[in-house]
């Protein structure tokens, strides 16, 4: 990922008086829009060359296939309280999406809803885009990826939900030619014609963490909750796939086919319909590494390799095990009615991971992810999103839940070219300044209770943007040099 921070005219915006004072909006769009509600009549751009800012609170309201595209760079950061949404105008339209086209890696959405699109709800190429803290909810494509699209592109998906969405393929995510990161997401209730959660397609291979994959369904063909093709080669780690469902192929859990390398470890498949794990073709291969597969209608897995499934040996929790360190048991999940992945006391997950694999320090939840769950004197990951047991972890900087917003003071603004930063956190932050171009133009590292000086004098005057961020916060402010 790579962070931008850009300088703009103060009077950027090019918003009409007339446009403004009906909170109507349209055409080409750069500057901040400030919180309110906007009606978006007509197609919105960011050109290639622009910045657009969206405040917290702002709620924009589009017209039937209206799109927002972005070319340029844009930030759409809400808070925990108050979120950014976009959605339709009323029930009986839907509207085009939000839609980047090459368009700067900085581009980040944090807080926001999007809602009831008649396309996916974010469509990206090209563009290495950050989303954290947002739900992607009932957008419906008849192509695919109905929640989120990626062509050529390494996304950061950070606390997701996307739910309840519909395509032709791939309902809730669709990979294509793209790699990034998922991390404690929630892929839920989204359906297609083929492929009911997420598509990994050509050479495509996102990194799944600590994430819930449960009840998508593909009511034609294979891949209930994941399918991965040609050459694609997704890697799930401490996550659950669980009651997913494919009309066809017994592909309700994972589907696999065309040369595809396939990697889970510390994971749990569940109660899909079909095999678990199908290796329909038998061309692919597949790295299944302590984890748990149970309860699938036609078994736990299909041509997933002869060591795979047969038990040699036991685990440290006097299980059944075979070579890979693989269990197929009962989870026993606390709540599976209501979809509470949780561990009860007894699980046989608890304690039964592989610590090596593991590449965040926090479960699910924000607690400490490595934790000795049932208490027999050996530190061991457990297996699936949940930590038994452990506490909240406060200390690593990827900890992202219940985490105390950043405290600063940036000062003076306005300025007559030299601002100071005060950090008044226990958390550590980078700082960058960028030109509207993507040049860096200044950058440091801020400690807990530190404070730095920032020139700008030798800035055109305007309004810049300042952006402090770590592993998983990033804050925004507006300063301006006069």
């Amino acid at each position: 990922m790579k962070y931008s921070v850009f300088v703009l005219s103060y009077f950027i915006l090019f918003l009409t008086t007339r446009t403004m004072g009906q909170s109507e909006l349209s055409g080409q769009l750069s500057g901040i829009i400030n919180t309110g509600t906007y009606i978006v009549v007509d197609s919105l751009e960011v050109a290639n060359t622009d910045t657009l800012v969206i405040e917290p609170g702002v709620v924009m309201l589009f017209y039937q296939d209206i799109p927002l595209d972005v070319y340029g760079l844009l930030i759409a950061e809400g808070t925990e309280t108050d979120s950014i949404i976009f959605t339709r105008f009323e029930n009986s339209v839907t509207w085009g999406g939000i839609n980047f086209f090459d368009s700067s890696d900085s581009s980040s959405l944090s807080y926001c809803i999007i809602e009831f699109s008649n396309s996916s709800g974010i469509f990206c190429f090209d563009t290495d885009i950050t989303i954290t803290n947002s739900s992607i909810t009932n957008n419906n494509s008849g192509g695919s990826g109905g929640g989120i699209y990626m062509q050529s592109s390494n996304p950061i998906l950070r606390n997701v939900v996307v739910a309840n969405n519909t395509a032709g393929n791939g309902g809730g995510i669709w990979y294509f030619y793209s790699f990034g990161t998922m991390t404690n997401m929630i892929i839920i209730n989204n359906s297609a014609n083929s492929v009911g959660g997420i598509m990994c397609a050509s050479f495509s291979a996102p990194i799944i963490t600590n994430s819930i994959i449960s009840n998508n369904s593909a009511t034609n063909t294979g891949g209930g909750g994941i399918k991965c093709q040609y050459y694609a080669a997704p890697v799930i780690i401490n996550s659950v796939i669980d009651n997913n469902y494919a009309e066809t192929l017994s592909s309700g859990g994972i589907y696999c086919l065309q040369n595809c390398s396939l990697t889970i470890i510390n994971s749990i498949i569940t109660n899909n319909t079909g095999y678990g794990i199908n290796d329909r073709q038998n061309t692919c291969y597949e790295y299944i590494i302590n984890s748990n597969i149970w309860g699938n209608t036609d078994g736990s897995f299909n041509n997933c390799g002869p060591s795979v499934g047969n038990n040699v040996s036991i685990n440290t929790n006097g299980d059944s095990i075979d070579s890979y360190g693989n269990i197929q048991l009962d989870p026993m999940y606390l709540d599976l009615v209501n979809e509470n992945y949780h561990l009860l006391s007894e699980s046989p997950c608890i304690d039964a991971g592989l610590n090596d694999s593991v590449i965040v320090s926090y479960d699910f939840d924000g607690n400490i992810r490595m934790w000795d769950g049932n208490n027999d004197g050996d530190t061991i990951v457990d297996i699936g999103p949940f930590e038994f047991g452990a506490p909240l972890d406060t200390t690593s900087n990827t900890y992202i839940k219940e985490r105390p917003a950043p405290k600063y003071k940036i000062f003076p603004n306005p300025s007559s070219g030299v601002i100071k930063i005060i950090n008044n956190s226990k958390e550590n932050y980078y700082v960058e300044i960028l030109n509207i171009t993507g040049q860096i133009i200044f950058k440091t590292q801020l400690g807990n209770g530190n404070i730095t000086s920032i020139d700008l004098s030798d800035q055109p005057k305007g309004l810049y943007l300042i952006r402090l961020f770590n592993d998983v916060v990033i804050k925004t402010e507006k300063v301006i040099i006069q």
